[in-house]
């Protein structure tokens, strides 16, 4: 006997995996925008007037991007996009040595003593999370198909199974992305 899979419609899977993103950036970005004002926070209180960090600017410019997001905007939906990219290279800039001023030494050890190390990993797994979640949605949609719907959607399930396979959070992401099945 057949084990019978919940029935799934395309349009109930676009919209559960486009929640699901959704749920994942703003509850990311709102983690991320908490974090980043305790560092700009304690590094005010910290750094001379007259110091310069250029980290503690970046730091800035992204929390003025966003403070003010109205998450039901796609323009906003786009500078969010935009944020989780500046988050990215935040992060790298501050693994990089092309920050040597005294002022970005203090704030990189802030970001150190708030954690910034759990934080990036902490994200990371909410990201992993969530894309368990969307493949299992894909496998759930794809176990309804008959024999016949599969062949006919050879393209498709060669994506799912690259989805499928990919180990690194980031490189799946960009899979879910740039694939033509959302």
């Amino acid at each position: 006997m057949q084990r019978s899979a919940p029935t799934f419609t395309r349009l109930q899977l676009e919209f559960d995996v486009a929640n699901e993103m959704f749920q994942l950036m703003t509850a990311t970005l709102e983690e991320f925008e908490d974090f980043i004002q305790r560092v700009i926070d304690e590094a005010e209180l910290i750094l001379p007037p007259d110091s310069r960090s250029t980290i503690l600017e970046m730091c800035q410019e992204l929390i003025n991007i966003l403070k003010p997001m109205d998450i039901e905007d796609s323009f906003d939906m786009e500078r969010m996009a935009d944020a989780m990219e500046d988050i990215i290279n935040l992060f790298d800039s501050l693994e990089s040595s092309e920050f040597s001023s005294e002022a970005d030494e203090i704030v990189v050890s802030i970001f150190e003593q708030h954690g910034g190390e759990d934080i990036e990993r902490r994200l990371e797994d909410k990201l992993t999370v969530a894309l368990q979640r969307i493949e299992q949605r894909y496998a759930n949609y794809i176990s309804t198909w008959s024999e016949s719907r599969q062949a006919r959607n050879s393209e498709f399930l060669k994506w799912f199974m690259d989805f499928k396979n990919e180990k690194d959070a980031f490189e799946k992401l960009d899979l879910l992305y740039q694939s033509d099945f959302l």
